[in-house]
């Protein structure tokens, strides 16, 4: 779903792999550099105007402004607006609602219950199964598909923060689901938005997309 490769590789990693390459000539590597480093993109992208082509009108996603105004509101009143981009942008792309598996809330004062034991796990955001009966209160972590957390600035304390709870609510639901293979769930601090997967045994996470820059990929996300 990501655009970009997982980031899962260390600097010390890295580093190794480096020093593990083949002693070539100076001009050999260059030219390894210029491939790895320039990418590849089709002639006809330097024919054209280089503009992307407008939003459709009930995709709106100027709703999340990257403003300072909102560091001076409550985090729920900010973050109440994502549930109505992102049904503006299923009401946008002609898919039959009926036909959704899944919906989006927000509230992160919300607590979702365990079967098994005691929780006060409060994620921002939830992808739903429209299936599960009960009201917003009566959610269980057997109910979430997708948790997201969002913070109103990007800062790094507010990444690792966010990057502890999507990890924390994917394991909630692993955990509670033996059936489950993989969870996906995404963190957004500001505009910058990343995706994540988990499996039974592995932890991926993309590189980060602008919301506004990259709408697409985020479209994509969410009718998926």
């Amino acid at each position: 779903m990501a655009q970009h490769s997982p980031s899962c590789l260390s600097r010390k990693n890295l580093k190794y792999m480096h020093s593990a390459y083949p002693n070539l000539a100076t001009e050999e590597h260059r030219r390894k550099d210029l491939r790895e480093v320039v990418p590849v993109i089709p002639a006809d992208c330097f024919f054209g105007n280089g503009l992307l082509p407008d939003l459709r009108p009930g995709i709106n996603v100027k709703l999340w402004q990257n403003s300072s105004r909102q560091l001076l509101q409550h985090e729920d009143e900010v973050l109440a607006v994502w549930p109505r981009i992102i049904d503006e942008i299923i009401e946008a792309s002609g898919v039959d609602r009926s036909e959704a598996t899944l919906t989006f809330e927000c509230n992160p004062s919300g607590i979702i219950h365990w079967y098994s034991r005691n929780n006060h796990s409060r994620p921002d955001c939830v992808g739903r199964l429209s299936s599960a009966s009960g009201d917003f209160y009566e959610r269980q972590w057997t109910d979430v598909a997708v948790p997201g957390e969002f913070k109103k600035a990007n800062t790094l304390d507010g990444l690792r923060d966010d990057t502890t709870k999507v990890i924390r609510s994917m394991r909630h639901i692993m955990r509670e689901d033996p059936r489950r293979r993989f969870v996906f769930g995404f963190t957004i601090e500001q505009c910058q938005m990343r995706l994540w997967l988990v499996s039974r045994s592995d932890v991926l996470v993309s590189f980060a997309i602008d919301v506004h820059k990259h709408h697409r990929r985020v479209i994509e996300f969410f009718l998926r």
